[in-house]
């Protein structure tokens, strides 16, 4: 069964999708900063599985993806691993 032309997502393709994809991406960190609050923690690190089809975009949102507490900087892993 092919995908529906309507959800096929391009690296660098514009368009409601990325604004889609923005919005997920945002919700994350979010939701990642406020389990930071009650989680004590030195470092952080987001896998991702690859896709394929979205990996340039994961790679551009949560490239620049940085965390502090008390203004000191926490290390952040953004990786791809390959589905098992």
């Amino acid at each position: 069964m092919r995908p529906h032309p309507r959800y096929h997502l391009e690296p660098n393709q514009t368009g409601p999708w990325i604004a889609v994809f923005n919005i997920i991406a945002e919700m994350l960190k979010r939701r990642i900063v406020d389990i930071a609050q009650w989680t004590p923690f030195s470092e952080l690190h987001v896998i991702f599985e690859v896709c394929g089809r979205a990996d340039e975009l994961i790679e551009q949102v949560f490239g620049d993806f940085r965390i502090e507490e008390d203004g000191r900087p926490i290390p952040v892993g953004c990786s791809l691993a390959p589905c098992s």
